[in-house]
């Protein structure tokens, strides 16, 4: 980490943010959980437009018990003060800033791969440490020479000696595997794994995160993939999330009912299909070999489509339920300006939800999956012209019909996730529907629905009332 402390003073509600408090979920102690740690992680802050949410997540990331090794900030065209805050801040190590048509996997791509680049840097310093005599003269005059040419990108070995990814040809994450990783990732110890951390500039994560998420990991080092608890942003005491699977329209099951309070009733879950990409700690070496999120999802469905690649690579990805994230889905629920979506959030949703309906579809299924998913579109287009579904008639079309004309696109999905399969799509099919009976979308969905109803009938009554007035 770079700096220690933050401009900004903004209060905190997680309470006593001691090291010593931090609970030992294996030995019953304090510290570490599971001993000494000495994994190293490498967090990416992605910020686009965040300044209304970015204080109380700087603020988190500063009190945190264990801190990532490295935090990068990659910033896409924001038009408030974002930069001026995590700047400010003196928590990360750089500012990447990209355009404002980057879709989210691309920004986490961008930090990742300037994380490697450092890595590398130092790794390269280090080799010539190790076998050049500073003693000798010669070899002195000729130090930053040599050390240049090691450095160059045309030297062959030295990619195949420190197996640094190239992610700056702008190539599809889909395309092609990276090389580094040509072998399925093998299990080991934590303490000898490089781990990614994926955060969001509308997270405030609890002081112990970090150390919960790797004391799961390290319990279980099978695990590619750990995802965090998420709580709501303003009722921090309401459990938003603790990894969710979906149907086979896409459509997300977190089995938790709305408004509903967090007293550990979901703590006893671990094994789990997908988790949100909002806290996702995700192994190095994985998510090379996968190619980390598909630029075709820019913005929502990255996550499900990342988790589903790696169940069918063979991986396991598990929930931290002690590492609490609190989450304001700010994209998601339409209050982020500038999104790298076409439409409003909720079609961007829909059309995602629907994209990875057809990309995860066995062959001989796909048109029957592709009618179905026009049908469907159809249908809320004829309920949303009376009323009786959110969103307008277009976005409901589009949602449906625009997944199913994109042939290219759905293609090169489908074949990124085949290029890495290891494990066959009906038995990740049946893993999803046995993760799954925590609930089902329609019992989710109705009572947002109604929640929705009430509140637009509220808001008509205030209205009416301050008219009257």
């Amino acid at each position: 980490m770079v700096g220690s402390g933050m401009t900004t003073s903004v209060s905190h509600f997680w309470g006593d943010t001691s090291a010593d408090s931090v609970a030992n979920p294996q030995t019953g102690g304090s510290g570490t959980p599971g001993g000494e740690d000495q994994a190293q992680v490498d967090a990416v802050l992605v910020t686009h437009n965040g300044a209304r949410w970015l204080p109380r997540t700087l603020a988190s990331l500063a009190k945190m018990t264990r801190k990532p090794d490295s935090l990068w900030a990659v910033d896409t065209g924001s038009q408030d003060n974002s930069v001026a805050l995590v700047e400010s801040s003196g928590l990360v190590n750089q500012i990447v800033g990209l355009d404002a048509r980057t879709g989210f996997g691309s920004a986490v791509a961008a930090g990742v791969e300037q994380s490697v680049r450092v890595d590398a840097d130092q790794e390269i310093l280090d080799l010539t440490d190790s076998k050049v005599d500073l003693t000798d003269s010669k070899v002195t005059a000729g130090l930053e020479s040599e050390t240049a040419d090691a450095a160059a990108p045309d030297s062959p070995s030295l990619a195949s000696q420190l197996d640094v990814v190239d992610l700056s040809d702008g190539a599809d994450s889909q395309d092609g595997v990276a090389s580094v990783a040509s072998q399925a990732p093998q299990d080991g110890v934590v303490g000898q794994q490089n781990w990614i951390w994926i955060l969001h500039d509308d997270c405030e994560v609890a002081p112990d995160a970090l150390t919960q998420l790797l004391s799961v990991a390290q319990a279980n080092p099978e695990a590619w993939v750990v995802g965090p608890k998420l709580h709501k942003w303003r009722n921090t005491g309401v459990v938003a999330e603790l990894g969710f699977s979906y149907t086979s329209t896409g459509r997300r099951i977190t089995g938790i009912e709305s408004k509903e309070l967090d007293q550990g009733q979901y703590d006893h879950r671990s094994k789990v299909f997908a988790v949100d990409s909002c806290g996702m700690l995700v192994r190095r070496d994985v998510w090379e070999q996968l190619g980390g999120f598909t630029k075709a999802q820019p913005l929502f469905g990255d996550d499900a489509d990342f988790c589903y690649r790696v169940q069918r690579a063979g991986g396991l990805v598990l929930v931290a339920p002690k590492a609490v994230v609190n989450h304001r889905a700010a994209g998601a629920s339409g209050r982020r300006a500038g999104l790298a979506i076409r439409g409003n959030a909720d079609r961007a949703q829909r059309r995602s939800a629907n994209l990875n309906s057809l990309a995860q579809a066995p062959l001989w299924r796909l048109p029957f999956t592709g009618l179905r998913v026009m049908l469907a579109g159809a249908f809320g287009a004829f309920l949303a012209m009376f009323g009786l579904a959110s969103g307008s008639v277009w976005d409901r079309l589009v949602a449906g019909f625009a997944p199913v004309l994109q042939v290219r696109m759905l293609w090169r999905i489908r074949r990124g996730t085949a290029k890495t399969k290891a494990v066959p799509r009906r038995e990740v099919r049946r893993r999803r529907k046995a993760l799954s009976r925590n609930g089902s979308y329609w019992q989710e969905a109705v009572p947002r629905f109604l929640d929705h109803g009430s509140n637009n009938s509220m808001q008509s009554i205030r209205r009416r009332g301050r008219v009257a007035g």
